[in-house]
Parts: structure tokens; C-alpha cells; sequence
């Protein structure tokens, strides 16, 4: 089928850039609002209306339903039976969530190498300290995405390629990036050094608690501007207040204690979370 007519002026135009040639119109369409919820011109709890994005992505109606579906399937999107469909919010319970997942997963990962991919690694971080210096953490932050990206698919394992594709996805919206953090850029890098240090020795166990230990220190150090303070209720013993950055700052076991209290309800944040 052909790719949706889509005007130079419009939203969507800089999206066409990377669409293959051929494809079925609902997965080109996917894809460009795939691309345009994860880099915000498509706004948290803004509505995603058939008939505007029909008119904008200059394709019929089926397409544009299956592709918020299948957004829909990838919590990008949620969709509800009388008011239609928005770009789902992502609150400090996603962000912590995704973390927890993230620190297993990668960790998996990096019990993998080849030495395609580890010249991949290298590359990649050589242009990450040169940037470090000076460099904008958006920047920073798409190099690190391409730096994970390479661990990921070094472990040729499909399933976890998928699971750690959906947690980029999450990692994308979270609107702030630990590269924010002064001194953060420069941990990350040392960090990322002795990941590759330990797979290009050959030790997977090493590598892989490496990874962990990464993914955790950029959990902890998730910057707590404009989050929510949380605090949990004590039946006659008032209330104990904690920072963000507390809560997060736990082990991997003690932050699945963590969701469970705020899932039963007794961690709950003093200011609407959807508002992040």
C-alpha cells in the first residue's frame, strides 16, 4: 500500500523521513505516531482523534484504528469506549516500575557479547566522553539508548530484544534524563566502561552485575524535580513523609515492596500524579 500523504507543514511530516518504502498503512501509521508520543509532539493526556489524524496522515479510518490499538497494546495509548482515545500519562509509579524491570533485563542482556558488538560499545562510548564535557543531555541520553540498544541486540534473544525495546519506549517519555544531574554524565561513562571492560574479558556474571548496579544508580539518581513527595499513613502513628529520591534509593527487592504498597494504596503522592 502506499505510505500516508502527509503535508510538509504538518506535525507528522518529519516522521516520513525514516518510513520504509513499502508497507501496510497501518504500520506506517503506527510508526509515526509511535515516534511522535514518544518525543512529545504528541502530549501526555492529549486526545487522539480519528477524524483529525485521518485528515493529517491523509489516509481511511482503518488504518488510524489499528494503529491506536496496537498503541494501545503498548500502554502508549489508552482508549476508553465513550471518550475515545489519548496518549496515556506516564506517573512516578510507570517510572519506578520500569526501573525495577529495567535492572533484571539489562542485566540479562549483558551476559552476552560478540566482537561486533563490543566494537559497536566502543564507538559509541568514545563519542559519549567526548560529548560528556560540554554535551546537552538530550544528547547524552539518545547516545545512551544506542549504547543499551547494542547490549540488547548482542543477546540475539527475541524475546528480550521486544521487552527491552517496550522499557526504551517507556525510558523515552519519561521527560527528564539523569544526565541533568551534575557529575551523573561522568558516573554513567565510568559505569559503561567497565560493562564493556567485563565483556570484552569474557565475564558474563561480572558484565551482567555490572548492568545492574548501572541501571540501579540511574534509578536513584532519576531527578525528583516536580515529582510528587510520598508518603505512607500509619494507623495511630501520623504520617512519615519521604523524599522521591528516598523511596527510590532501595534495593531491587525492596522496590517490588514498593509497588505493592502503592498499588494496595499505602504509598500515595500529595498532588495528582497524572500532572507529571
Amino acid at each position: 500500500m502506499s505510505q500516508p500523504q502527509i503535508s510538509d507543514g504538518s506535525r507528522f511530516a518529519k516522521y516520513t523521513e525514516d518510513l520504509p518504502d513499502r508497507g501496510q498503512a497501518s504500520d506506517l501509521v503506527t510508526q509515526i505516531l509511535r515516534e511522535a508520543i514518544l518525543d512529545g509532539t504528541l502530549q501526555p493526556s492529549s486526545w487522539l482523534r480519528e477524524s483529525e489524524l485521518v485528515r493529517e496522515l491523509g489516509v481511511s479510518r482503518t488504518p488510524v484504528r489499528e494503529a491506536l490499538q496496537r498503541l494501545s497494546a503498548e500502554s502508549l495509548v489508552t482508549i476508553t469506549a465513550r471518550q475515545g482515545a489519548m496518549v496515556s500519562r506516564m506517573t512516578v509509579e510507570d517510572i519506578l516500575e520500569v526501573y525495577v524491570v529495567r535492572e533484571n533485563l539489562e542485566g540479562l542482556a549483558a551476559r552476552h557479547r560478540s566482537q561486533q558488538h563490543l566494537d559497536q560499545l566502543e564507538v559509541i562510548l568514545s563519542r559519549m566522553v567526548r560529548a560528556t564535557p560540554e554535551g546537552c543531555p538530550a544528547d547524552l541520553a539518545d547516545l545512551n539508548l544506542s549504547f543499551h540498544k547494542v547490549i540488547r541486540e548482542a543477546a540475539a534473544n527475541h524475546y528480550l530484544d521486544h521487552f527491552l525495546t517496550q522499557v526504551e519506549f517507556a525510558v523515552r517519555r519519561f521527560g527528564r534524563t539523569t544526565f541533568e544531574i551534575p557529575g551523573r554524565a561522568e558516573e554513567a561513562m565510568d559505569e559503561h566502561r567497565r560493562i564493556v571492560e567485563a565483556l570484552r574479558a569474557g565475564d558474563a556474571q561480572e558484565a551482567e552485575r555490572l548492568a545492574i548496579e548501572h541501571m540501579r544508580r540511574a534509578r536513584i539518581a532519576y531527578p525528583d524535580v516536580d515529582r510528587p513527595v510520598i508518603h505512607v499513613e500509619a494507623s495511630g502513628a501520623g504520617q512519615r513523609h519521604y523524599d522521591p529520591k528516598e523511596v527510590l534509593d532501595v534495593p531491587l527487592v525492596d522496590a517490588h515492596e514498593q509497588l505493592y504498597y502503592i498499588r494496595e494504596g499505602y504509598l500515595s503522592s500529595n498532588v495528582d500524579k497524572g500532572s507529571m
